[in-house]
Formats: structure tokens, C-alpha cells, sequence
């Protein structure tokens, strides 16, 4: 053979070197060193861990006649290196974050990166690209927790096939909702002043939102109960160890109050000996919710 390739430290190659005329035995010299044989064609196995040309630089037969080739007396034997250095981790990711995992292999241009939930039955992951030494997951779900990667490595074209990675898992870090307060209500019979949401949520690291998509933080952790209209729910997230929660959400409602309109007096002249004389009194009432107490205040005097 004058070209070949094999794979480095798991493959020999077998180099083959034949002799015409002379008398045998034949002493073969190749890159200095002397190979004896009385037959021929002569092999011998060469296991290179770089890549190496083999020159035939003498025969020398029985009788002591020598013969130098200057050519085909050489042998190319390449070493196709194809390993893996560094293996894929495991990954920590918040909910509804990214995990990337990665592999660094020496020789590869192919990569295919596969998926499971048992560390045994495997699945190709198919949005996964096939030319990239690192694979990013989409946005995490709790549901993710537990998964394993690995990946299989190759060079396309090449003889030493694939080497499968070692697996990696996923770890899902899943944070608790804030704890509601109060059954996650408020009722304040004030319009005015301040509410603080502390009193509607308890939790680490709050962070209060007056919308459902999260963009209007409250930054103060309070809001003016003139603000409330009616019903209107507030938010809050906890972040624990850098990953936040989903939101929780508590309804403060601010009730109306009720107003006195109108008082209708009958009128009576009462003397003071009459004990059993009566007066009655009418309030008219609007706003805040039946039935109501009323406290009513006797003034002494002639009226």
C-alpha cells in the first residue's frame, strides 16, 4: 500500500513491500530501521499516532548485493483523529429560561444532538443544526426538569465513525407563586391615602405589577386608593436564588361610601312631662351597601 487512512489508536495499517530478482533472505531497510524476511511480499503493521510517510531506502539481498529505490518506495499512512475532549454538563436553568450544552470534539464537522427522559430511549432532536457543537433549548417548562442530552460526533467522509457523547442532564429550577394574604382580597372603605400591596402578598424579593404582562411595575409597593374604580387586580413575582416566579394576582377593591342626602324630621312640640311623647326622624341614604347602622347623637336644648 502506498496511501492510506486510519483512525488514530484504534486501527493499524498494513504496509507491503515486494521484491523482484535478488536472492533471499532479503534485510529491508525503512526509515532506518532493518526488517528481516525470506519471503515475499513483506508486510508489516504500522500504528502512526500522526500522520506519516514510510521510505524504503534499501534491500539487501543473501549475497550482499544492495539496491536503493529512489521510487515507489514510499508509504502515506494519514491518522484521522476523531475524539472528544471536553463532554456536555449539566444545566441549570430558571423556568422559561435557555439551556446550552456543549461539546467540543477533536476531528468532528458533524453533530447530532438527541433527547431523553429516561437516560435510556433517545429521540433526535430535528431543530437541532447537524454542523454546530453546541445546542441551545428552547424556553424551559417544570415539564423539562429531568431530560438528558448527548450528542453523536463524526467527520463527514471519514473512517472512524461516530463517538456518542456522554449524557447531560437538565435541571429545571421551578420557584412557588407569592403566598396571598387575606385570600388574595383587600376591601378599603377609603378613597383616600395610600394602600401597600405588602398587605396582599408575601414572598422574597417582591416585585408588584399593575398588568398582567408584567410591564408596569409598581416600584413603590403602594398605590393611591383614589386610583381604584372598581375591582382591579394587582400582581407580584418572587425571585429566589435568580430565578423569578409566575405571577400571583389579589383583587383590591375600594368600596363606596355611604352618604347621608337628606334627614326628614316630623316635628313635635314635646313638654317635659310628656315622657311617653315621640319624635321620628328620616334619613335618606345613597352609595355603600344595605343595611346600614346609623349613630344618631341626642343634643339637650329646646329644639
Amino acid at each position: 500500500v502506498n496511501k492510506e487512512t486510519i483512525c488514530d489508536g484504534s486501527t493499524t495499517s498494513e504496509i507491503a513491500i515486494n521484491v523482484n530478482n535478488g536472492t533471499p533472505n532479503y534485510t529491508l531497510t525503512v526509515d532506518g530501521i532493518d526488517y528481516s524476511t525470506s519471503t515475499v511480499p513483506y508486510i508489516f503493521k504500522v500504528s502512526p499516532s500522526t500522520t506519516k510517510i514510510y521510505t524504503l531506502t534499501q534491500v539487501k539481498d543473501s549475497k550482499g548485493c544492495i539496491y536503493k529505490p529512489t521510487q515507489n518506495n514510499t508509504a502515506t499512512v494519514t491518522v484521522e483523529k476523531l475524539s472528544i475532549t471536553t463532554q456536555p454538563t449539566t444545566q441549570t436553568v430558571c423556568v422559561g429560561g435557555k439551556a446550552t450544552f456543549k461539546v467540543v470534539a477533536e476531528g468532528a464537522n458533524k453533530y447530532t444532538w438527541e433527547v431523553s427522559k429516561d437516560n435510556k430511549t433517545w429521540e433526535l432532536i430535528a431543530d437541532a443544526s447537524t454542523t454546530s457543537s453546541t445546542y441551545t433549548t428552547p424556553a424551559v417548562t417544570a415539564d423539562d426538569n429531568g431530560k438528558y442530552y448527548r450528542v453523536n460526533v463524526c467527520k463527514d467522509g471519514g473512517k472512524c465513525g461516530i463517538i456518542t457523547s456522554n449524557s447531560a442532564e437538565l435541571i429545571v429550577t421551578t420557584i412557588d407563586k407569592p403566598t396571598l394574604l387575606n385570600n388574595g382580597k383587600y376591601d378599603e372603605c377609603s378613597t383616600t391615602g395610600d394602600i401597600s400591596l405588602s398587605t396582599l402578598f408575601s414572598g422574597t424579593a417582591l416585585k408588584y405589577y399593575s398588568d398582567s404582562e408584567l410591564k408596569s411595575e409598581i416600584t413603590t409597593g403602594t398605590f393611591s386608593a383614589s386610583e381604584i374604580v372598581k375591582d382591579k387586580p394587582y400582581y407580584a413575582t418572587q425571585t429566589i436564588n435568580g430565578c423569578t416566579s409566575e405571577a400571583a394576582v389579589a383583587t383590591v377593591t375600594v368600596k363606596q361610601l355611604p352618604t347621608l342626602t337628606s334627614v326628614v324630621t316630623n316635628k313635635y312640640a314635646i313638654c317635659g312631662t310628656e315622657t311617653d311623647s315621640k319624635a321620628t326622624l328620616t334619613y335618606n341614604i345613597t352609595g355603600g351597601k344595605s343595611p346600614y347602622g346609623l349613630t344618631i347623637q341626642r343634643i339637650e336644648g329646646n329644639s
